[in-house]
């Protein structure tokens, strides 16, 4: 299925908002949890510094300070002495329980103090039974030598972590929507002037200059547009100009034909009677065959020539009518037993309406038949045959002969061409079967060739009415 421009940018969009949605799903799984971790452990280091700067002032912002520390980040504060005897804390009750943790701590700092004598605090993540992370214990001492201890409870942070997950896939969901309408409606008006240049080019493959984009933009798609345009304009005017100097030659090549024509004539009458004349002399008999047969020849090379002109003016084709084949059959083998009456040719057409020019398919296929006579083996039948395929009719003529390759058989239809096997007096012009492929061509028809088993088939069919 042919898939649109817009339509491949929209998917690559969708596909890249999915792409960024799933990785910013899996940065919230893996890092949401360490990110939260270390600005924590950040904020207790500096409220630690707040809390000493205050004691040494008197401890008149204690308060404040505490309640902002647990406001912000839900910290739990106190100050304790090293028997865990308390100063001052946030929380509202200090049991037993509570001071042999703050002892474990302290005791835990102490430990990595002497260890680290740079360390200036101790930071640790306790773990519930399951292996999880539940509580971040800080621990630093003052220059009172009053320890400050604060905790801070996480068992939450993995509902906060599946929120921001479900909030930025509901916010992927929202942006692809709106990003796709965006695109469409964006994208519209160049895959619409994409669109129509393509028709236009395709256009212009078969001749066709009279449609301009006629695009005004500054972008690449403007210039495109723009050449595209002066690209027609200058085709056009070529063709016209190739077409003008074609139709020159053609013109040229009729007078020059029957420029010729007149004086070979003159020259076969004159032939024909010094003939009349010399009867008695064998010498000046046998030379005037010689000049009447070469006049034949000149003359026969005329008359095909005219018909290629002819053909490319589409003069006959303008004379079609509707002929029955059984009426074109029985002209066609009136004109085959006249000129090939010793040919053995045999004829099988299906009966069937044309609209044709009667004169022009009888001249393709007395061509065919013509050929079959000069290549063909000598004292084999020609079958002449004409059948029903669908939407078009069929004519075919074959003969026993050498087979003809792949390469002869494209050049056989071109004119004046002549394998090497014809290259001999009264082999041809070349142009027979090139005349057929033009009168075909011009009912709006084909030819082809198909050689094999040493039977040449020769091919012409027109479209039925």
């Amino acid at each position: 299925m042919k898939k649109s421009l817009r339509t491949k940018v929209i998917a690559v969009f969708l596909v890249s908002v999915v792409m960024c949605m799933l990785l910013l799903n899996l940065l919230c799984g893996f890092c949401l949890r360490y990110i939260f971790i270390y600005d924590t452990r950040k904020a207790m280091v500096s409220y630690s510094e707040m809390i000493e700067n205050d004691m040494q002032n008197g401890s008149r912002n204690m308060v404040s300070i505490l309640r902002g520390l647990n406001d912000s980040y839900a910290v739990t504060a106190s100050a304790v002495d090293r028997d865990a005897n308390v100063f001052f804390s946030h929380r509202h009750l200090i049991d037993d329980e509570v001071k042999q943790s703050y002892k474990r701590w302290m005791a835990l700092y102490e430990i990595k103090k002497h260890t680290k004598s740079d360390s200036e605090y101790y930071f640790q993540k306790e773990k519930d039974d399951e292996g999880s992370v539940d509580k971040l214990i800080f621990v630093t001492k003052t220059k009172q030598d009053i320890f400050l201890i604060m905790t801070k409870e996480i068992k939450g942070i993995d509902q906060d972590i599946r929120v921001v997950s479900i909030l930025l896939s509901a916010m992927s969901i929202i942006i692809a929507a709106i990003g796709t309408v965006v695109w469409s409606i964006a994208t519209r008006p160049f895959t619409t002037q994409i669109e129509k240049m393509s028709r236009i080019t395709n256009k212009m493959a078969k001749l066709n200059f009279e449609e301009k984009i006629n695009y005004s933009s500054d972008d690449e798609v403007g210039i495109l547009a723009r050449s595209i345009d002066s690209m027609s304009d200058e085709l056009k005017e070529s063709i016209e100009n190739l077409k003008e100097d074609l139709e020159k030659r053609k013109c040229t090549l009729r007078d020059l034909a029957h420029e010729i024509k007149t004086p070979v004539t003159t020259i076969r009458g004159y032939t024909e009677s010094i003939e009349y004349f010399c009867k008695d002399n064998e010498k000046v008999q046998r030379y005037c065959n010689i000049m009447l047969d070469e006049c034949d020849e000149v003359t026969a090379l005329i008359n095909e020539m005219l018909m290629m002109s002819l053909l490319e003016s589409d003069e006959y084709i303008q004379q079609s009518e509707n002929i029955s084949i059984s009426r074109l059959q029985h002209e066609l083998m009136i004109r085959i037993e006249n000129e090939f009456a010793d040919a053995g040719v045999k004829a099988d057409f299906e009966a069937a309406e044309l609209f044709c020019n009667a004169d022009l398919i009888e001249r393709a296929l007395l061509n065919f038949v013509s050929n079959a006579v000069k290549y063909g083996e000598k004292d084999k039948e020609i079958i002449l045959t004409g059948k029903n395929e669908k939407d078009r009719y069929v004519f075919s003529v074959s003969n026993y002969g050498a087979e003809i390759n792949g390469e002869e058989q494209r050049k056989i239809w071109e004119a004046f061409y002549k394998n090497d096997k014809s290259r001999k007096r009264g082999g041809g012009h070349g142009l027979g079967l090139s005349i057929v492929s033009r009168i075909a061509k011009s009912h709006g028809g084909d030819v082809d060739l198909k050689s094999e088993e040493g039977i040449n088939t020769f091919i012409m069919w027109i479209p039925l009415m």
